[in-house]
């Protein structure tokens, strides 16, 4: 049965993740015989274009959608894509957020703004009155 490029990398990535860290290099050569074997050894690029979405997938997350406060530089654009390991990054400004930022994956979100912060203290005071 062919497998996916898709199907592949998440092959790598699992056995990936199960080794120690001194044994990946026998991870990733078992791995490549393992493609000799199957003949497929060509399809390289393509599961190499599927690593990054494999590994977030198996971190818990595919996207990752960054609200910020001002508009933020191609630096920390670029910190933000690589800390999210191949995730599909979304950002974009949002000044409700008064400042600092909101981050949200497919199922968390981190709330780091000033606006989010004026929200649970209203919440807070809210119960305590009630």
């Amino acid at each position: 049965m062919r497998m996916t490029s898709r199907q592949l990398a998440d092959v790598l990535v699992n056995g990936a993740l199960k080794a120690d860290t001194k044994k990946l290099g026998a991870v990733v050569k078992a791995y490549v015989e393992f493609l000799a074997s199957r003949k497929e050894l060509h399809r390289l690029p393509s599961i190499e274009k599927e690593l990054g979405r494999s590994w977030s997938r198996a971190q818990g997350f595919s996207k990752l959608t960054v609200e910020s406060a001002h508009p933020i530089s191609s630096k920390e654009s670029a910190a933000i894509e690589k800390a999210a390991g191949g995730a599909d990054v979304s950002i974009t400004v949002n000044p409700g957020l008064l400042g600092g930022v909101r981050i949200q994956t497919e199922s968390a979100l981190f709330d780091a703004s000033i606006a989010g912060s004026l929200e649970q203290l209203k919440q807070q005071l809210v119960s305590s009155l009630a």
